[in-house]
């Protein structure tokens, strides 16, 4: 008999804990313009709105609304072609759609001239290897931040382009609020890309090295960097066991369903690695 309870006790905690992670299964529109209104449907989502959020790639939606199963959000300004995450914040668990969101917005024929003349950004740099945008800081505005190829032990790896700009005119500032990574890495970093790796609602950044450990490198490793509330910490190392083993490319999506954000890395060597993400609470571990 008390095995049997035991069992049963085990059996609903475990079946509770499965139903936090969210799950989207109904998207009611696959564009929309900014601040306009989307519901999302599924299930392990939480009643009170303020427990729930959702991304649109790199940029926080607004969720107006929210029962266990569906929820009303406000596209954000910032919204673009991108997967839409959704995060319950009590569980920590969240979850990425299929499809793509595309933002909208009222306009003519697209054409060569639909386009302003190119501003360039330098950050001080002279080579760039990869780039992604997500809002860092979370002021509702999306950030770049860039890989770069090594010169001298002296240069950045990564850089971050704080987003200050404003309707019309485009500002993006350098080595803001501690975010220069200066003297961290010596290294090249190939593939860089955002994610919120533990659930805090923060978007943490994921590299990984473009050279093979040895040669006075510290390669073969993929990098996470923490971000605690708008500032990053010290850079998470995972070693890929391979030796010699540089990636060439980074993917990340929750792949066994368990609501944290897996990484996929392939290599030339014709390896795929996948490593399975194990943080608990506020602690990042692969």
């Amino acid at each position: 008999m008390k095995k049997a309870f035991l069992s049963l006790v085990i059996f609903c905690v475990g079946w509770h804990l499965s139903a936090q992670v969210p799950v989207i299964t109904g998207i009611d529109k696959k564009n929309a313009y900014t601040k306009g209104k989307i519901v999302i449907t599924g299930t392990g989502f939480n009643a009170d709105s303020t427990k729930m959020a959702v991304w649109f790639g790199g940029a926080e939606g607004k969720v107006l609304s929210s029962t266990t199963g569906v929820m009303e959000v406000q596209v954000p300004v910032m919204a673009h072609a991108s997967q839409i995450s959704v995060l319950n914040r009590v569980s920590k668990a969240m979850t990425i759609s299929k499809e793509k969101f595309f933002h909208s917005f009222s306009g003519g024929v697209l054409d060569p001239y639909s386009f302003s003349q190119q501003v360039n950004m330098n950050a001080g740099t002279t080579e760039y290897i990869d780039l992604c945008e997500c809002d860092v800081n979370k002021d509702s505005l999306v950030d770049v931040i860039v890989s770069v190829a090594r010169r001298s032990g002296t240069q950045k790896s990564l850089e971050v382009l704080i987003n200050k700009s404003t309707p019309g005119t485009l500002v993006l500032e350098q080595d803001l609020l501690n975010y220069n990574l200066h003297g961290r890495l010596s290294y090249s970093l190939g593939d860089v890309r955002c994610a919120d790796m533990n659930g805090d609602n923060w978007p943490d950044l994921v590299a990984v090295s473009k050279e093979p450990d040895g040669g006075g490198f510290d390669g073969n490793r993929i990098y996470v960097f923490p971000n605690n509330a708008g500032t990053f910490g010290s850079p998470i190392a995972v070693f890929m066991t391979k030796e010699k083993m540089s990636a060439e490319r980074l993917a990340i999506n929750d792949l066994d369903y368990d609501g944290k954000p897996d990484l996929i890395v392939s290599s030339k060597l014709g390896y795929i690695r996948i490593y399975k993400n194990i943080s608990s609470g506020a602690t990042i571990s692969l």
